[in-house]
């Protein structure tokens, strides 16, 4: 559904809502569709993209809402190894904020046998600590309900998204449809530096945080890294949608 959604958002973008008519029009215009148009909107709004219906008019919701006040979903995972299709999550960490103030956390192992020693090394994670935790698909989908559609936010975000995308899909638990912003393209932005890694920033931010590559304290200095880079922005950025077009054209 990448396709339909990003004409959703070239359209809101251009005229703020849709009518039935127009939201219909999209949708169809992918001919390997087979579902009726509720069932795709819904299925879509399931997954978090941020759409709400009001009478007979769709909205972006990311277009409506101040950043200032929007729900942020700063997330990071461990897994053993880079590739979906051949590693697994060992580790998933997250943090909601809303207003500048952190407002649920979600940590959770994931259970897994396999833990290669270079992995163990770099992020301190030994299959010991897992061989209690919960199921992939039961930890995913305790993460699903807690990000709910809220903008996601990674270092790095097309490898997180991307990855537990795929295990959503792969579980039947429906591929993610959140917004999402990239703190690393972000910092690039905003931030004149030698280095972009979150192990400089927590440093560079002064932020005290000791256990470096391990999923919560990353989200967590990705959120203040985000805070860092929100000071300068040009005033005229309203919205989220404002932001995430001028994080990520």
């Amino acid at each position: 559904m990448q396709k339909i959604s990003q004409a959703l958002i070239k359209n809101f973008r251009a005229k703020k809502k849709l009518s039935s008519k127009e939201l219909e029009d999209i949708l169809l215009h992918d001919k390997d569709n087979i579902d009726s148009i509720d069932t795709i909107a819904n299925l879509m709004i399931a997954n978090g993209f941020p759409m709400e219906q009001n009478g007979d008019c769709f909205f972006l919701n990311t277009i409506n809402t101040l950043y200032k006040d929007e729900i942020f979903c700063f997330v990071d995972i461990e897994t053993n190894g880079s590739k979906p299709d051949k590693a697994q999550i060992i580790e998933i960490g997250a943090l909601k904020v809303q207003n500048g103030k952190i407002i649920d956390k979600f940590e959770s192992f994931i259970y897994n046998e396999n833990v290669p020693k270079h992995i163990e090394k770099i992020t301190n994670i030994n299959t010991s600590q897992l061989k209690n935790a919960p199921q992939a698909i039961e930890a995913l989908k305790d993460f699903k309900i807690f990000l709910s559609n809220s903008i996601f936010l990674a270092h790095s975000v097309v490898f997180d998204y991307n990855f537990i995308s795929y295990y959503l899909d792969k579980f039947h638990l429906g591929k993610l449809e959140n917004r999402k912003i990239c703190t690393l393209k972000f910092a690039q932005k905003m931030i004149k530096s030698q280095k972009y890694s979150l192990s400089y920033f927590n440093e560079y931010l002064d932020l005290g945080q000791d256990s470096m590559h391990r999923a919560y304290v990353d989200a967590y200095v990705s959120y203040k890294l985000f805070e860092q880079c929100l000071k300068d922005i040009p005033q005229d950025i309203k919205t989220t949608e404002d932001l995430i077009k001028f994080i990520h054209n």
